[in-house]
């Protein structure tokens, strides 16, 4: 295998798919930013969640709200569902498995809070239930999940919104997670604070 050979492959793969997605994903973005800033502006917070690899994206988004993306501002309220190791595997234990998200939200969320939730294939139990749980409590829901969507996508009704990356290569779905994250951030710091935060 020629490394620098598969090496060009591997980028080549990642900006066609990239550019394949744009048009899909982009009207999502923008009304996922609305919705986040609309929470904010009411005095509520944003929740998020992720299993596996998509636990980076929670924590890419939490950490990029709480701190910054790329400019000096304000800290937002978020809680990163995905955080805590102990939280995640005791639930699990003494609950039932699946239900670390759904408890957590039964516990921490008001109405008027946002669900941010991140499934690569749609098919994450826990973050089924964390929806449920979501709705519950009267909370808007955003999914950005992989794939056809699964069983997330089919259980979302508006004005609930899925952000659907239509891939089938995990890799590829986490890059654009990571992309619809960077994107999602910068849209909800121009909309909330303005160029002059720059």
């Amino acid at each position: 295998m020629n490394l620098r050979q598969r090496i060009d492959e591997l980028f080549e793969d990642h900006l066609t798919n990239t550019h394949r997605v744009m048009d899909v994903v982009s009207p999502g973005i923008a009304v996922a930013a609305e919705y986040i800033v609309s929470s904010l502006v009411n005095d509520a917070k944003i929740l998020t969640c992720g299993n596996g690899t998509s636990a980076l994206s929670a924590e890419l988004l939490s950490y990029s709200l709480t701190g910054k993306l790329q400019r000096e501002r304000p800290g937002l309220p978020i809680v990163n569902l995905s955080a805590s190791h102990m939280m995640m595997s005791g639930i699990d234990v003494d609950f039932a498995v699946g239900m670390a998200f759904e408890r957590q939200i039964r516990t921490l969320a008001q109405a008027g809070d946002i669900l941010v939730a991140y499934s690569p294939d749609g098919a994450c139990r826990s973050i089924y239930e964390a929806i449920n749980a979501a709705r519950d409590k009267g909370m808007m829901v955003v999914a950005v999940t992989g794939k056809d969507g699964g069983m997330i996508g089919q259980m979302l009704c508006e004005p609930e919104l899925e952000i659907r990356i239509p891939s089938n290569s995990p890799p590829r779905v986490l890059e654009i997670q990571t992309l619809v994250t960077h994107c999602l951030v910068d849209l909800v710091e121009n909309l909330l604070f303005g160029a002059e935060y720059y």
